[in-house]
């Protein structure tokens, strides 16, 4: 059971690590309702002195409009979940496994709420909202503008 749990709180403090190195730590905590990023130090830096418990991946989550136990799935470096206990090579093209019909959708939107907010960003930013945006595809265009909306206003 221990060994689970650890397993569990490394998946969750990566997942973590990738929402801060797109964004920046202190817009996600101010997104999840932390005064300041030193908690979400504590959890994610190098010498991580707490655990990325169940309450605060869920008030993360939560914040963030991420969908229910996001930060408890395994990811590979292009943000696909890892399916089987063996970690099985995932295939390197990404736009195999992507919709290009909902990449352009979401991109657009994406692009859309930035003019709107009038925020500038890195293309690795726009990327990361944009796959975040992929996570939740199907839904409405309404739903994805208010998506798109919340994360524009933490990345900026």
């Amino acid at each position: 059971m221990k060994d689970i749990m650890e397993k569990l709180n490394s998946i969750r403090r990566t997942n973590l690590r990738s929402l801060v190195r797109g964004s920046s730590a202190t817009s996600v905590a101010k997104a999840a309702g932390y005064t300041s990023p030193s908690y979400l130090s504590q959890m994610i830096g190098p010498n991580a002195t707490k655990k990325v418990s169940e309450e605060s991946a869920r008030k993360i989550e939560e914040g963030l409009g991420l969908p229910h136990l996001y930060l408890d799935q395994e990811r590979d470096e292009y943000d696909r979940l890892v399916t089987g206990g063996d970690r099985r090579k995932q295939d390197k093209d990404t736009m195999s496994m992507v919709d290009p019909a909902q990449f352009s959708k979401c991109a657009a939107i994406a692009s859309n709420e930035m003019v709107v907010a009038g925020v500038k960003t890195s293309a690795d930013k726009l990327a990361g909202i944009v796959g975040l945006m992929m996570h939740n595809a199907d839904q409405s265009d309404e739903g994805l503008r208010t998506l798109a909306a919340q994360l524009v206003k933490i990345s900026a």
